[in-house]
């Protein structure tokens, strides 16, 4: 006899012997269906972790890179946790994206 799950005026029938990432897949393709957004948990990066992601994102950076801009008031939003500096990833993307370069033409005074 198969359970019955309600969430959210959701309901979604399977099986007793149905494993936990076969259900959570069902309900992922019912909320999408439903126009739903599904977005994963923010992740907490280390120094090292946030450097490799923000340059597997184009922007080459080394954790020393990241330790200089904090001490300088600059680079992306890190928090404090204990003694231990972590970044959201949506800071980092917050950061990654907000880096624009405009080339003035000199001459012309023209912004390219």
């Amino acid at each position: 006899m198969p359970q019955t799950l309600q969430t959210q005026n959701i309901t979604l029938a399977y099986p007793l012997t149905a494993n936990l990432n076969e259900i959570l897949q069902e309900i992922k393709k019912s909320l999408k269906q439903r126009g739903c957004v599904i977005q994963a948990p923010q992740k907490n990066m280390t120094t090292k972790e946030a450097a490799q992601y923000c340059s597997q994102a184009g922007l080459r950076v080394t954790p020393k890179t990241l330790e200089c801009w904090r001490s300088l008031g600059r680079g992306p939003k890190y928090k404090r946790v204990g003694g231990r500096v972590l970044y959201e990833q949506s800071w980092l993307d917050e950061y990654i994206a907000g880096i624009e370069v405009k080339v003035v033409d000199p001459s012309t005074g023209e912004i390219r």
